[in-house]
């Protein structure tokens, strides 16, 4: 940082990359806007507001004096879980964007804003992968008004002049070496199921892909980007060509079911235009209104399971730019997230692995 007074200024520090990259970073270099959730370190630097608000409900002289201070801003707030209210979902990304590129252009300083690998293409379905067109439900609505607004914040930073990076993580899951997370979320609620015979069929294709990424590998990209003080560029942290297919995803979960004593069975994997013509007008529709909606919220949890082709990478080029060891092994990483998610929810056998 270019004064020993100035820090950078984090957003969304509670949420599960937030606790990485913070565990990464000098207290004393840091100013957090902390809402409602705890932040995961002590920090001598906290601002109380609310990214739905303009400027976080700061006046604008409050807003003024937090520019003065700020050398760098990383914007990684959003609204990530998908039963909200699509308004609020769209609000919390927009006002914060907005924010951000404000912020950042009072105190001349890069923006490094972390967005998502599955923002919709340009003429695609608005998931940005299939999914069944029946059935609207509270988490497809929100799942779809998270990625359209995602896209739309992306759009708005990238077209802003304002110098930084954008960041596209895939599904974040446990550190690459212990498995450790802050909050179970996206993978690990549909592994969840699965293995509690909850779900006999999931509407993805065997060979489709399965992209995710250790929280580690997001949070030293942020920090790479920092300490280089990178101001353009587009980085997108995912597995890339080395990413699993959904068949060997489920696959590797269910041989880890079994060696820690779990009796799952093997969910069929569907085309989503199969399960929307042959099992929910023969099946779904008859059951309680009530076991539809668990249904049709397994399907929206779902739809960035398989993706429908390759997403790009740019681990090679953030180790080369940066210095800093970021490529993984898929396989590797998802075993270590799993078997911590296990040891947490207390389904190790005894003597643990059989």
């Amino acid at each position: 940082m270019s004064d020993p007074g100035e820090r950078i200024f984090l957003t969304g520090g509670a949420g599960v990359i937030g606790h990485a990259l913070l565990a990464e970073l000098d207290p004393a270099e840091v100013m957090c806007l902390r809402h409602i959730s705890a932040l995961p370190v002590a920090l001598d630097s906290q601002l109380s507001g609310d990214i739905c608000e303009p400027r976080m409900g700061l006046d604008q002289r409050a807003f003024r004096e937090l520019a003065r201070g700020t050398s760098c801003v990383v914007h990684m707030a959003a609204e990530t879980r998908w039963a909200s209210d699509p308004r609020k979902i769209e609000l919390t990304h927009r006002v914060g964007a907005e924010t951000a590129l404000e912020l950042a252009a009072l105190a001349d300083a890069p923006l490094h804003y972390i967005s998502t690998a599955f923002i919709p293409i340009q003429g695609s379905e608005p998931s940005g992968a299939e999914a069944p067109s029946s059935g609207v439900n509270d988490l497809r609505s929100g799942l779809d008004a998270y990625l359209m607004s995602k896209a739309a914040a992306d759009r708005l930073i990238a077209t802003s002049g304002i110098p930084g990076t954008i960041i596209r993580p895939s599904y974040v899951i446990g550190d690459s070496a212990s498995g450790e997370i802050a909050h179970f979320q996206g993978l690990y609620r549909i592994v969840s199921l699965a293995l509690r015979n909850l779900i006999p069929a999931l509407p993805v294709r065997p060979d489709s892909v399965t992209d995710f990424v250790p929280q580690d590998v997001v949070a030293r990209t942020i920090l790479g980007a920092i300490r280089a003080n990178a101001r353009s560029g587009e980085l997108w942290v995912t597995a890339g060509e080395r990413a699993l297919r959904a068949g060997e995803f489920l696959d590797l979960a269910l041989d880890l079911a079994g060696r820690i004593g779990l009796e799952a069975n093997r969910p069929r994997l569907m085309s989503p235009d199969v399960i929307d013509r042959l099992i929910r007008p023969v099946f779904i529709e008859q059951l309680p209104h009530a076991m539809q909606q668990m249904f049709d919220d397994m399907l929206a949890m779902t739809t960035l399971l398989g993706h429908a082709g390759v997403l790009p990478s740019s681990l090679q080029l953030i180790e080369e730019s940066f210095d800093m060891e970021v490529v993984f092994d898929p396989r590797a990483a998802l075993e270590h997230s799993l078997l911590y998610w296990a040891e947490q929810k207390g389904l190790l056998a005894p003597d643990g692995l059989r």
